[in-house]
């Protein structure tokens, strides 16, 4: 269950940088 909650807050977290036009660096290993 731990898992999937970090897995979803990374989802999150993705969708906002997107939306903001953000890419860091090393994110997309995730």
């Amino acid at each position: 269950a731990m898992d999937n909650h970090i897995i979803h807050h990374r989802g999150q977290c993705m969708v906002y940088l997107r939306m903001n036009g953000i890419t860091p660096e090393g994110y997309l290993g995730w």
